[in-house]
């Protein structure tokens, strides 16, 4: 997804530790994972409710009206 390496971790997890200090490590990374839960949670219903919406709001196009001729009023008419 972000296309991190495996040095790239390890420099964060460093500064994480260095930051936050290794007895506050384990409870950031936990509300860290709780929030992507949550915001992934959020996409996906998100995108059920769309669908749901789309599927719900197909509208079919109406009937053609039948077309009958009338004769006009006498006082229409050409002599």
């Amino acid at each position: 997804m972000f296309n991190i390496g495996f040095p790239e971790v390890l420099l964060i997890l460093v500064v994480a530790l260095l930051v936050f200090g290794p007895s506050k490590l384990p409870s950031v990374g936990k509300s860290l994972g709780q929030a992507l839960r949550e915001f992934k949670k959020a996409g996906e219903e998100l995108t059920r409710s769309v669908t749901e919406e789309h599927d719900h709001a197909t509208v079919t196009p109406p009937e053609p009206l039948a077309v009958s001729h009338v004769e006009p009023p006498a006082e229409l008419k050409k002599p």
